[in-house]
């Protein structure tokens, strides 16, 4: 009986650490997406810092100066192709400035319940693992019982 009850726990205990084991790799996983995420997002905002110096130490026309600075109309339509460009660069650099910001932040809440998961697996493991151990630990005091127990019996 008490050998089925060791047995039963002791299946109980290596499906704990199996998905202990499971729930770490997916915290390891998680958490290097998250790194790659983190560098992502530095990239863009280094991007985005150089745009801003640039932007900063370079006069920037405005519609009224490349009005006024064009030649001619063919002239006129290229500078403001390039603004346009200039603005559609700019606020793409934001928007991946933006994404990977917000991913970071989903995939850094992400890695809470992941924790918590690990924890708990960790925490019933050894609960198991220590149930285990006190069971073997009664199953040989009551083994060293019974061969006392033989031992003055044919002694006597």
């Amino acid at each position: 009986m008490l050998q089925e009850r060791l047995a039963d726990v002791a299946a109980q205990l290596q499906r704990s650490e199996a998905a202990l084991a499971r729930a770490q790799t997916t915290l390891d996983e998680q958490r290097a997406r998250l790194r790659r995420t983190r560098a992502r997002l530095a990239e863009a905002r280094a991007l985005l810092g150089r745009v801003l110096r640039g932007r900063f130490e370079m006069e920037q026309p405005d519609v009224v100066d490349v009005v006024l600075d064009a030649e001619d109309f063919g002239d006129l339509v290229a500078r403001m192709e390039f603004l346009r460009r200039v603005a559609e660069r700019d606020a793409e650099i934001l928007k991946v400035v933006r994404n990977a910001r917000d991913d970071a932040r989903r995939r850094t809440a992400g890695l809470r319940p992941l924790v918590r998961k690990r924890t708990a697996a960790t925490v019933a493991a050894r609960r198991q693992r220590d149930a285990v151990a006190r069971m073997e630990a009664a199953v040989r005091r009551r083994q060293a019982l019974l061969q006392r127990a033989r031992a003055a019996r044919l002694a006597a």
